[in-house]
């Protein structure tokens, strides 16, 4: 009995810390906002202690966006590291999890021309 209560201990922690995250069904929301400031983050605690992300806030509502290597691909989060985002007028598509909003996807805004 020992035995395996240790065995499905180790095999909690292990899944805990090595398991990949599944994918789990979320709503979609939009939003739009000019990207007023970008900052660098770690995460401190879990399975992803250590790991970089960036929260961008959007200047007319404050709003706090999460961007996550894990969920971006590598072009787009490449431009928030390289904080390319600043000053842009972007429509973001994102799912919120627990306390964040965690960014999915963003589309530029054309500026329509004028009459």
């Amino acid at each position: 009995m020992q035995q395996n209560l240790a065995q499905e201990l180790i095999k909690k922690i292990i899944s805990y810390y090595f398991a990949e995250t599944p994918e789990y069904n979320h709503t979609v929301y939009s939003t739009v906002g000019t990207v007023q400031e970008i900052i660098h983050k770690r995460f401190k605690e879990g399975p992803k202690t250590g790991q970089s992300y960036y929260v961008l806030i959007l200047s007319e509502t404050k709003e706090k966006l999460q961007a996550n290597s894990e969920l971006l691909n590598k072009d787009k989060f490449s431009q928030v590291e390289k904080l390319a985002l600043l000053g842009q007028n972007l429509m973001f598509q994102y799912r919120k999890w627990f306390a964040n909003k965690q960014i999915l996807e963003w589309h530029s805004l054309k500026k329509s021309p004028p009459k």
